[in-house]
């Protein structure tokens, strides 16, 4: 039995299913490439009022992760259940994850939602998503740690990263994946 593909003659679940997901995901990306014009536009402004271009791009992100949220558990009917005590609401968190799939990204800003905090996540990624178009381009205007994995030479972007929080009493909720075996 063969899979279904975009290549077989008119194949209608397939070809339906693709123009769903891209008629979910197009609108998401327009945003995220504005935002990411409007990010840019702030860093300018970080150099004198470094707090108000925080908090702007905080707004800003909070619409783009809650787009992708709302793509996920809304449209797509994914159902996010939780246990335990309740979350501070705007409290400062670090959040460590295996990331065993990439439905840890969605517990998470779930969980950041539930916090109040959802705008002041920052992800540990891995530099090279910094060449994925639309979203590398906002992960570094958002001051989002682009890490090597090589802790020693890291260091220097964890630094930068953090001087905000620690200077300015920023709050931030950062998450960090590492991959199970490594």
């Amino acid at each position: 039995m063969t899979t279904p593909t975009l290549l077989t003659p008119f194949n209608a679940p397939v070809l339906l299913t693709t123009l769903r997901g891209v008629l979910l995901v197009a609108p998401w990306l327009l945003y995220l490439f504005l935002t990411d014009l409007a990010l840019c536009a702030l860093l300018p402004v970080s150099f004198f009022a470094p707090t108000t271009a925080y908090n702007v791009s905080s707004k800003l992100a909070n619409l783009v992760w809650l787009g992708i949220q709302t793509i996920f558990t809304k449209l797509n009917r994914a159902r996010i259940t939780t246990s335990g005590d309740a979350l501070p609401r705007h409290e400062s968190a670090l959040v460590i994850a295996n990331h065993v799939s990439w439905t840890d990204f969605y517990l998470i800003q779930h969980l950041a939602i539930r916090a109040g905090m959802l705008g002041r996540c920052r992800w540990f990624a891995r530099q090279q998503l910094k060449w994925i178009p639309f979203l590398g381009w906002g992960l570094w205007a958002m001051g989002m740690p682009l890490i090597s994995q090589k802790w020693d030479k890291d260091q220097k972007e964890l630094d930068r990263v953090f001087r905000g929080p620690k200077d300015f009493k920023w709050p931030i909720c950062e998450s960090h994946y590492s991959r199970l075996g490594r």
